[in-house]
């Protein structure tokens, strides 16, 4: 959900038609808006009804060797972009003829067919070059965790691309499900976020190792309506601050949540009078990504924007810059309407 490419998703739409072809799942079906694709119920639904259940499609344990990984992580001198726990998954679902039979303590046994499901979840397709751990590459930007592991691991480079992807692909996908696992599930994957969810999700954990998710309605739902899931722990009932779910959500996964209960506008009227345009910071710069500039909101002086983020608002008219809570004291946080102008002293 984090960044929409119109192609992609149009190739995954048919992988997840598919599925649900392949399984008869005549309840759900898949969806595409501005935001990706997405689930609606094909059905009128109660409260407590269940949706779907099913298994892991890959679960992640925690052994001594992402221990070991985890460490060498946690000795680099510079910052990561993921969790370390997330590049110790990817490479468990690097194959074994993929790592060159190289890897011991890593769970290798993942199948092609696996491992292209896996890759076509969703993640965001690129990050800012001044995220944190990425560096200036002849492709544009490199993973410095990423490429610091293979070089430890003494691994092709010719995996990093491959690497990373999977790396994102858990960071943004996975579950926790307890005893330090991570599970991904396929369909489930779907289910774009909302402060006030319509489904509720839970995970069962067997004796035998196995996850298992089933989706249940919080309300009551009308065939079409939209299956959805909080990302964050906080939702619109536990945490009334738009600005605070926003923020977490943004530095998270990326986006920045326009769901019913943060209809307000995202940010109100430049001084100018235009429109201020969006930018998180670790998805792009935004105009300051190429200059390496480092933006001020002229509101309350906070200093480089990019860096601090997680995201903030510039006007291309008279190049203000603006915090993401001054933006929303001015627009939609608690009662704004978005309509009164951010004054600011210019630039």
């Amino acid at each position: 959900m984090a960044q929409y490419c119109p192609k992609l998703a149009e190739c995954r739409k048919e992988v997840f038609d598919s599925i649900l072809d392949d399984c008869r799942i005549s309840s759900l079906k898949v969806t595409e808006g501005p935001e990706g694709l997405g689930l609606a119920v094909c059905k009128s639904l109660s409260a407590g009804d269940e949706l779907y259940n099913c298994s892991a499609l890959r679960i992640h344990e925690h052994s001594q060797a992402c221990r070991e990984l985890e460490d060498f992580c946690f000795s680099l001198t510079h910052p990561r972009f993921l969790p370390a726990s997330c590049y110790c998954a990817a490479l468990s679902s690097l194959s074994f003829s993929q790592l060159e039979g190289k890897l011991e303590g890593f769970e290798t046994d993942i199948n092609a067919g696996c491992q292209q499901s896996l890759l076509a979840l969703s993640r965001p397709a690129r990050v800012a070059l001044r995220a944190p751990g990425m560096t200036p590459s002849d492709d544009g930007v490199e993973d410095a965790t990423a490429h610091a592991i293979l070089q430890h691991y003494q691994l092709p480079h010719g995996l990093l691309l491959p690497f990373v992807e999977l790396a994102k692909v858990w960071r943004y996908n996975a579950f926790a499900a307890g005893d330090d696992r991570m599970a991904v599930f396929l369909l489930p994957s779907l289910c774009n976020h909302s402060c006030n969810p319509s489904v509720d999700y839970a995970l069962d954990l067997d004796v035998d190792g196995k996850v298992t998710m089933s989706l249940v309605a919080s309300r009551a739902l009308a065939a079409g309506d939209c299956v959805t899931i909080s990302y964050i722990e906080q939702t619109a009932a536990t945490e009334p601050s738009r600005l605070a779910r926003r923020k977490t959500l943004a530095e998270g996964w990326l986006f920045l949540c326009c769901c019913e209960a943060c209809t307000a506008s995202m940010c109100g009227l430049c001084s100018c009078g235009e429109k201020m345009e969006l930018w998180i910071s670790d998805l792009h710069g935004g105009p300051y990504e190429d200059s390496g500039e480092a933006p001020t909101c002229d509101v309350c002086g906070e200093v480089d924007l990019v860096v601090s983020g997680p995201y903030f608002f510039h006007c291309k008219d008279c190049e203000a810059d603006v915090c993401a809570a001054c933006a929303a004291s001015c627009s939609s946080e608690p009662d704004g309407d978005g309509k009164e102008p951010i004054e600011s002293s210019g630039q």
